[in-house]
């Protein structure tokens, strides 16, 4: 049986009679798992119950973690396009067209961050579903 210190704990000690933490490693700094989706584009859309992450199947995910192992982007871009798809959402009538204008001009800001941030395999596409085509930027190979 250990002995106990002064305030009641008891320490630990390895086996060399050192003591430490461990901890794990974040799911973000894990390498690719082989059950990972395949993204070759990426999209910013708005939807009320869903992220604003799609690609050319459906939505990605709203989870942080995922889409930095997937597609490689920074915790910052992820929390400002969560706050400008959750905008729109929180609206309680139709915007004004002012509105709509400092909204897509966000969207297109956020665009371009994205298409500094993903992985250099990915384009990002600009079209806005049910507005027409857009331009698709591919992050230039260094």
């Amino acid at each position: 049986m250990s002995e106990q210190d002064a305030d009641g704990s008891i320490p630990l000690e390895g086996e060399n009679g050192g003591a430490g933490w461990f901890a794990y490693a974040p799911l973000g700094a894990q390498p690719p798992d082989d059950e990972d989706p395949v993204i070759r584009t990426v999209q910013l859309r708005e939807h009320g119950h869903a992220g604003p992450f799609w690609d050319d199947e459906g939505h990605l995910s709203d989870d942080f973690d995922e889409l930095h192992r997937w597609i490689g982007i920074s915790r910052e871009l992820f929390d400002d396009a969560m706050a400008w798809n959750d905008e729109l959402a929180s609206l309680r009538s139709e915007p004004a067209d002012d509105w709509k204008r400092r909204h897509a001009a966000k969207r297109q800001e956020l665009l371009r961050r994205l298409g500094e941030e993903v992985r250099p395999d990915i384009v990002v596409d600009s079209s806005d579903p049910g507005r027409g085509a857009g331009a698709r930027w591919a992050r230039s190979r260094r």
